[in-house]
């Protein structure tokens, strides 16, 4: 029930910050259009960013990690390091470090 209630929560929480979210990964995926994006590492950020900036429940480390690992096991090859650098960017440039 918890890891439900979690996912729900994030789910909700980009639901209703979405068009900042993906503003967020569009800012910062610099040379990239935002709908050329792979999807699924457009779904990691969205859920990592989420996490990180809205939610704040999960260590950033941690949140970084699973995102990170995601890409690693369901995206391209190069995907693990796109999201890690987008999501380092988002914490340097929003003090979340």
């Amino acid at each position: 029930p918890e890891v439900k209630d979690f996912a729900v929560k994030i789910a909700e929480t980009y639901r209703d910050n979405s068009k900042k979210v993906d503003e967020i990964i569009s800012n910062y995926a610099k040379g990239w259009d935002f709908e050329r994006l792979v999807k699924m590492d457009k779904d990691i950020l969205r859920i990592a960013i989420s996490e990180l900036i809205y939610i704040k429940e999960t260590p950033m480390k941690v949140a970084v990690d699973e995102a990170v690992e995601l890409a690693k096991k369901y995206s391209t090859d190069d995907s693990a390091t796109f999201v890690n650098g987008i999501l380092a960017k988002v914490i340097v440039d929003n003090g979340l470090e």
